[in-house]
């Protein structure tokens, strides 16, 4: 049985989102994530394709739209022809340099030739600047935008049906972000936590009349105004503690996992995957096949025999004994992981399959003979992943000829997929940021992997973890050669997690 949410809760929501900080060009921003602008992922706008996203955000029927953000009873309704009248008008005021703000600095506006389309793409640097100053979408320098995230949800999802046993403020908080297409850094910059009362009951949706009662009714109270001061340095630490920064183009700050995927659907049949341990190297490549990956783990110094053909005597007689790629291969496996490639020498290891790695030397007539007498060839179905720790003392250099047939992928820790684990972990905000403040810290002196913080919880105390999970992966690399950077990094956390 579903519930949805009754009237006097989408009031009380109303009654908290005016005068939030929203300037008059929030909704648009608004409109063109539900659209689907994200990086890497542009929109395109004419006069009436935003009309669907514009309903979902603000419809009350009645052909209008109501903005509850809005900062004046001005501009907190829009007529029918908003796709028109404000989003279209207003993007090619942003793409001609004639609108009364300037947001340059966040979004990419240009005509397509052709269509005549405007089209809207983020700019690298995004998310830095959004929701601070007029330029970020404020409705004042000096302060930033501050919508309470739940009361915006439960807006959001005033229709919505809410799942049996489902808590309705994640539920909806949720929806929301994902049909927005929102990350952690853009979320934290125009969003602020709030934990109001939440009543449901299974009389249906609220109604378009309820809706526009309710849009009349909250300017006629003195809504109380939430201005919360800052500036474009804060904003920047705020991007900085939920989004990996970097003055690199969008097109090279892709995420790996989605590097990994897009290969994967373009039919590439070797994949190398690098990075410092425990960056969701093997994580990735589960996911992708639907863990049914045959995995292989590569042992230190290991070669050809060991991994592809050795000989054994055998009551002196000399027999051949096959290593567990070359079985892998001729059981036809669909997905087969090397696991840590960097401890050995892997181009020798291979042996005659390391042509074979090549998606032009897939299948029967591309077949070589190996010692024994018997034939191999890669079926073009095969896919093979390599994955090698770039921090492993041991590692062996991984020659250019490897990377010429295959494709690969570069696992850095990232602070997005940090946030993902201390979220989904429950922490507060104000937990998950003294986390997120230290690991930022310390990729200045070692490329620390999100990952170790995957058991983390927040019940347990910050300093346990510490000395048990994360200090002795510093220390083993810096107490021999470099203590006092072990030391430094011991300094920031008590800073941090103890003191802070």
């Amino acid at each position: 049985m579903v519930t949805y949410l009754n009237d006097n809760t989408i009031r009380n929501a109303v009654k908290s989102l005016v005068m939030t900080g929203a300037g008059p060009f929030l909704p648009i921003w608004l409109t063109l994530k539900h659209m689907g602008l994200s990086q890497g992922s542009p929109v395109a706008i004419d006069t009436s394709n935003s009309t669907p996203n514009l309903e979902r955000l603000f419809s009350i029927g009645a052909e209008k739209f109501f903005i509850p953000i809005a900062h004046t009873s001005r501009y907190s309704e829009r007529a029918a022809d908003a796709s028109r009248s404000v989003i279209q008008t207003n993007v090619r005021q942003w793409k001609e340099g004639t609108g009364t703000k300037d947001f340059s600095h966040l979004l990419d506006v240009r005509e397509d030739a052709g269509s005549k389309k405007l089209i809207v793409s983020l700019r690298h640097s995004y998310p830095e600047g959004l929701g601070t100053n007029e330029n970020g979408f404020a409705n004042k320098d000096g302060i930033r935008v501050a919508i309470p995230i739940t009361a915006w949800a439960i807006w959001y999802g005033r229709k919505s049906a809410i799942p049996d046993r489902a808590d309705p403020g994640k539920y909806l908080v949720d929806q929301m972000i994902s049909e927005l297409n929102l990350t952690r850094a853009e979320s934290e910059n125009v969003f602020i936590e709030d934990s109001p009362p939440i009543e449901t009951d299974t009389s249906g949706p609220v109604s378009d009349e309820t809706l526009q009662l309710i849009a009349k009714q909250v300017w006629n109270i003195t809504p109380s105004r939430i201005e919360i001061s800052d500036s474009l340095e804060a904003n920047k630490q705020r991007v900085a503690m939920n989004q990996t920064v970097s003055n690199a183009p969008s097109w090279l700050n892709v995420p790996p996992e989605s590097q990994l995927n897009d290969l994967l659907e373009a039919g590439r049949g070797a994949l190398l995957l690098t990075g410092p341990p425990r960056t969701g190297k093997t994580r990735a490549i589960k996911n992708a096949t639907g863990n049914l990956a045959k995995t292989i783990q590569i042992h230190d110094g290991w070669a050809y025999a060991n991994l592809i053909l050795g000989q054994t005597l055998e009551n002196g007689q000399i027999t051949w004994t096959s290593g567990p790629l070359l079985d892998a291969l001729r059981s036809n496996d669909e997905f087969i992981i090397l696991e840590e490639i960097n401890r050995t020498r892997i181009s020798q290891a291979l042996g005659e399959v390391f042509s074979l790695l090549e998606d032009k030397y897939r299948g029967t007539e591309h077949a070589v003979r190996l010692a024994d007498g018997t034939t191999l060839s890669i079926s073009p179905e095969t896919r093979i992943f390599l994955t090698m720790n770039t921090l492993d003392a041991s590692t062996e250099d991984v020659d250019d000829a490897l990377f010429g047939r295959v494709r690969s992928v570069y696992f850095p820790p990232r602070i997005e997929d940090l946030s993902e684990i201390l979220y989904a972990a429950e922490f507060s905000s104000a937990q998950a940021n003294k986390w997120k403040q230290f690991f930022v810290a310390v990729q200045e002196h070692y490329p620390l992997g999100h990952g170790y913080f995957a058991d983390l919880l927040p019940e347990e105390a910050p300093a346990s973890f510490y000395r048990s999970a994360i200090r002795p992966v510093l220390a083993n690399h810096f107490e021999a050669f470099a203590p006092d950077t072990l030391a430094q990094i011991d300094t920031l956390f008590d800073e941090i997690l103890i003191h802070g």
